[in-house]
């Protein structure tokens, strides 16, 4: 550990699965694809939503919505189904 709750390790150097550049990856894409940081930052709801299913395990947040009970991808996910569905 480089601190607390921090890990810091340099990835090794991949090719991003959406552009195609050489650059270091993270499993945050659309699907779960390696994509390097611009491509991650493209969409940051979903590579918060991957990152955290690496982190802490599928569909598990950390943060929970005051008077809800669910948690904040979640909920906002809902949100958003419901204004489509309007």
């Amino acid at each position: 550990m480089s601190g607390p709750g921090g890990i810091c390790e340099a990835e090794q150097v991949d090719r991003c699965e959406l552009c195609g550049c050489i650059a270091e990856t993270r499993p945050y894409g659309p699907e779960g694809q390696e994509v390097c940081f611009s491509c991650g930052m493209k969409d940051e709801k979903t590579a918060e939503a991957q990152m955290e299913k690496h982190l802490f395990g599928q569909g598990v947040s950390r943060n929970k919505v005051r008077g809800t009970g669910q948690d904040s991808l979640d909920y906002e996910r809902k949100l958003e189904c419901q204004k489509k569905q309007r």
